[in-house]
């Protein structure tokens, strides 16, 4: 556990409130060297801004690398998210989000534009403070979540309002009208000794009032003043509704912000090597000698056709590969699967269906030349000397059928190149195929489009909160 006091006192970004990111993570708060984690279970987050002095890749390495240490459960992998403004390039591909975080100074005037805007606000409206999660405060939560399109952890942040309160630094600051109405509210955090953190706020159509949001803007400033706070942390711009919400107050950016999300794997030991080659043998045909078993085995790529969706803050991928290929994608396979709850798979996997397919694709019809032999070096044979022979002429009535030809330049012969993108399923002398498209998606974890036990067994355990908070 940190001195949270001087974590505090030190705060660049509202995730150094300890206490408020403690209790919306429910995991504990830790230093290594000038970074803040938070970690419980088999899952960690990383603060990249350090409490002094500036952000440096190989600083942030080491303090990484010691924190993943300290994961109470990290034998079978660590679940990680990191923000910085920066991240060490090997995350590069494990990139959410970028976003700029926005700060306005407490002694910064009420607009001009909006100062008439906030006094007739004013006459009908009423300003007060409190710590009281209440019934009007979850219909306006709920009425705003319903209009606004935000991402996963902004979400959580307005999920879990009502059971983080009681902490240290937490109010709430509302707009009420004449009949009682919520019109709008901000959760603030006045922890952190140099600023006062705008986490989130919403206000209501329901009840609306023009300029609410403003004039809690203005009573916010005023506070974060008396307080004696240097500025009002406005966090991320989020999108662009948001962002020129806090433009117009003259907010200003401060920081690039930049998230990532991976999981941490251990590096395998000898007893789980020794499992993992167990487990190739027994799966393995009778008949091969151990030797031909490894050599069998296809060299590993990592998969590179895949596209990334984002649509009402949940992300998707679509990827494809060739229907057959001779190189295996399994660790890469293993590496996406975890990061998503549900995988769609086109083509057929049923046993008898790929045996087919791999049949007819080793043992091809005579009736048409292999493709690897009719490349020309154009296309890309080695040396150009793959030709299929000539047809009949277009004007002859009848047309032959081809004989299949030779490939005099190709060291592969027919049928050889025949392994699948698909990993994990061998037979006795290549892989068997299935159609290349695959659709992973974040959608509830008990949905398998193919409910085999291999499939299941890449399933990452979804965290329903992603643990960064953002802005609303």
């Amino acid at each position: 556990m940190p001195d949270l006091a001087s974590v505090l006192e030190q705060a660049r970004v509202p995730e150094h409130s300890a206490p408020f990111m403690q209790a919306m993570s429910q995991g504990t708060a830790f230093l290594e060297g000038e970074y803040l984690f938070l970690t419980a279970d088999d899952w960690l987050m990383a603060i990249g801004y350090p409490l002094s002095g500036e952000y440096a890749h190989d600083s942030f390495e080491r303090a990484l690398a010691a924190a993943l240490r300290r994961v109470p459960k990290r034998l079978e992998g660590v679940d990680c998210w990191a923000i910085g403004p920066d991240l060490p390039a090997r995350l590069a591909g494990h990139v959410t989000d970028r976003d700029t975080f926005y700060i306005l100074p407490c002694d910064a005037p009420v607009p001009a534009r909006l100062r008439r805007p906030v006094e007739i606000a004013a006459e009908k409206l009423t300003v007060r403070e409190g710590r009281d999660f209440t019934p009007a405060h979850r219909r306006l939560w709920a009425e705003f979540m319903n209009r606004a399109v935000l991402p996963p952890n902004v979400r959580g942040l307005f999920a879990r309002t009502g059971a983080v309160l009681d902490t240290p630094g937490l109010r709430l600051l509302d707009a009420v009208d004449a009949e009682g109405n919520l019109a709008a509210s901000l959760l603030l955090d006045d922890a952190p000794r140099r600023f006062c953190s705008y986490l989130i706020g919403a206000h209501s159509r329901t009840h609306y009032t023009p300029h609410a949001a403003d004039l809690l803007f203005a009573h916010m400033l005023r506070s974060a003043r008396e307080a004696d706070k240097e500025y009002v942390h406005l966090g991320l711009g989020v999108n662009d509704g948001i962002r020129r919400f806090k433009t117009k107050w003259g907010g200003r950016p401060a920081l690039p912000y930049v998230m990532a999300s991976w999981r941490e794997t251990p590096r395998e030991t000898g007893s789980e090597t020794i499992s993992s080659l167990v487990r190739i043998l027994l799966e393995s045909p009778s008949d091969l000698s151990k030797r031909q078993i490894f050599d069998s085995l296809p060299q590993q790529r990592p998969f590179a056709m895949l596209w990334e969706l984002t649509k009402n803050g949940r992300t998707s991928w679509i990827g494809g590969t060739a229907h057959f290929f001779c190189y295996s994608f399994e660790a890469a396979f293993r590496n996406l699967f975890e990061r998503v709850d549900t995988v769609l798979f086109e083509g057929p996997l049923d046993a008898d269906s790929l045996d087919e397919v791999a049949r007819i694709g080793k043992t091809p019809d005579g009736r048409h030349p292999p493709l690897i032999c009719l490349r020309s070096r154009k296309s890309g044979c080695s040396n150009g000397s793959c030709r299929a022979p000539p047809e009949s002429s277009p004007a002859s009535s009848t047309r032959r059928t081809p004989t299949p030809p030779t490939c005099g330049g190709c060291s592969q012969p027919p049928g050889t190149g025949m392994h699948s993108s698909r990993c994990g399923r061998r037979i006795s002398n290549g892989w068997a195929g299935t159609s290349p498209w695959i659709s992973a998606r974040g959608t509830p974890r008990s949905k398998w489009a193919n409910p085999s036990s291999a499939w299941k067994a890449l399933k990452n355990r979804w965290r329903p909160w992603s643990p960064f908070p953002s802005d609303g």
